[in-house]
């Protein structure tokens, strides 16, 4: 159920503060109907969403590909965290990075690009877990 105090929409597990006072983040989980209504919180009706609502389904898109984009830099990261050494090598004592290191950290940011690219060009369920396979899992294990 919705939440609104002063115009304001509250979110559960989040705190707030209203006229001085700062309730905890569990406070709209453990307080009473009464005790809500008491501080001028007004306990709106939840609104039905039909399973096949495009607004709907335009939410979860949106929300797969933030998680999925995430994924896919943290995968690189430690792909890349693991060859670090060899810049840091040649940062401090000149030593040059290897070739096949340096040509794989590169195919890896490069393919990460194109990973993002044909995620945010998704606009449904079906092209966005088309956009999701990836050579990613090839390059990192190598």
């Amino acid at each position: 159920m919705p939440f609104v105090l002063g115009g304001k929409t509250l979110r559960l597990n989040r705190p707030f503060t209203h006229e001085g006072v700062q309730y905890p983040a569990n406070w709209l989980h453990l307080a009473s109907d009464e005790d809500k209504v008491k501080i001028g919180i007004e306990i709106l009706p939840d609104v039905p969403v039909e399973p096949d609502d495009p607004f709907l389904d335009e939410i979860i898109v949106s929300s797969l590909k933030q998680d999925l984009k995430a994924k896919a830099k943290d995968t690189v990261a430690h792909a890349l965290a693991e060859s670090d050494w060899y810049i840091i090598r040649q940062t401090e004592e000149g030593i040059p990075v290897p070739e096949d290191i340096a040509q794989y950290r590169k195919n890896l940011r490069k393919e990460l690009d194109l990973v993002r690219v044909r995620i945010d060009a998704a606009s449904n369920m079906e092209e966005l877990e088309e956009a999701a396979k990836s050579d990613l899992i090839y390059l990192v294990v190598r």
